[in-house]
């Protein structure tokens, strides 16, 4: 029997996209970054912020960022300088596109969290300090949008090495922090967190003590409430990335499993389904392991993961300026 070409067409291309794969991006980034923050602009484009490229530890935080323009696959820097020097920080897009730039630390040694934030304006490539300093100094933390316009900002350090189980909000009408009564269901630092379609929030991994979990719990805004979910990450993963997909599901990409003894980056990945409440790991490995990278959401579909490192023996840090892109 002989088949038609327009027959074999929905074939072929469910044949050829149905298969996840991560695919190295050529160009690099200006400066190679770990423990960096990242975001989509509502333009497209991704702003890339602070980290460290220090391979001696510890190292100075930096105060540089860049662009990443997904139509060129190219990376310039930005030639005005955030007020602090930041690295374990966050970055969160606001709804007035403005990007939300909190906390941090001043160096690659945890436990030094600030509670100072500033504002990023995509029209004119420049940077505000914020008067109202965050409610704690945090550094190794989550932050994420929420659907009434405000910022949860969750866990991290703060001038120790423990984690927190603390929350604060951040309301851009006010310009100002504001704690959160309830608190995480675990202490956590180095941990993704993500929104979900339904407006609440995933928080995954991360480590407590030097510890690494595999652990999750959910955010409900509507109820101000943290829970913990039964289902495990498929691997320990400390110090790796969260972004949402197009269809709903979180990636979660790289880390390690530890930060005790000699450090090791992974190169797996997982996917969370929120119908079902269950992690699946990925049927592809990432072009390097990383930890310490960053990753989002771009407008094809794909996710962009960047930086990182890939190994820490306790004296140098082995840094990556590579970039790799996700196609589900």
């Amino acid at each position: 029997m002989k088949l038609s070409g327009t027959f074999l067409t929905p074939i072929v291309s469910f044949l050829l996209f149905t298969t996840p794969e991560f695919i190295v991006v050529p160009s690099t980034m200006t400066t190679a970054r770990a423990d960096h923050a990242q975001v989509t602009l509502q333009n497209g484009s991704v702003l890339i912020s602070g980290g460290f490229s220090s391979p001696s530890f510890p190292g100075l935080a930096l105060d540089t960022a860049e662009l990443f323009d997904p139509t060129s696959d190219t990376f310039t820097a930005i030639n005005d300088r955030m007020h602090s020097r930041r690295t374990n920080h966050t970055a969160t897009l606001l709804v007035n596109g403005q990007v939300l730039i909190a906390g941090g630390q001043t160096d690659d040694n945890d436990g030094d969290g600030s509670d100072t934030a500033e504002l990023f304006d995509p029209s004119t490539h420049t940077f505000t300090a914020i008067p109202a300093p965050m409610t704690s100094p945090r550094g190794g933390h989550a932050a994420v949008l929420l659907n009434d316009g405000t910022v949860l900002l969750m866990g991290g350090f703060n001038n120790s090495s423990t984690a927190l189980t603390t929350a604060e909000v951040f309301d851009p009408a006010t310009v100002t922090f504001t704690a959160l009564g309830a608190h995480m269901t675990s202490p956590r630092a180095e941990f993704a967190a993500t929104s979900l379609r339904d407006g609440k929030i995933l928080i995954a991994g991360g480590e407590s003590n030097g510890t690494g979990t595999n652990s999750a719990e959910i955010f409900d805004p509507a109820t101000s409430t943290f829970t913990a979910i039964g289902a495990t990450m498929t691997s320990i993963r400390v110090s790796c990335s969260g972004s949402e997909l197009s269809n709903g599901h979180i990636l979660i990409t790289g880390g390690t499993r530890s930060f005790n003894g000699p450090i090791s980056g992974i190169d797996t990945a997982e996917e969370f389904d929120p119908g079902s409440q269950t992690f699946t790991k990925v049927n592809a490995t990432m072009t390097a392991p990383r930890f310490a990278h960053s990753s989002s959401l771009l407008a094809d579909g794909t996710v962009l993961v960047t930086g990182g490192a890939t190994a820490f023996d306790g004296d140098t840090v082995t840094l990556s300026n590579t970039v790799e892109r996700y196609n589900p």
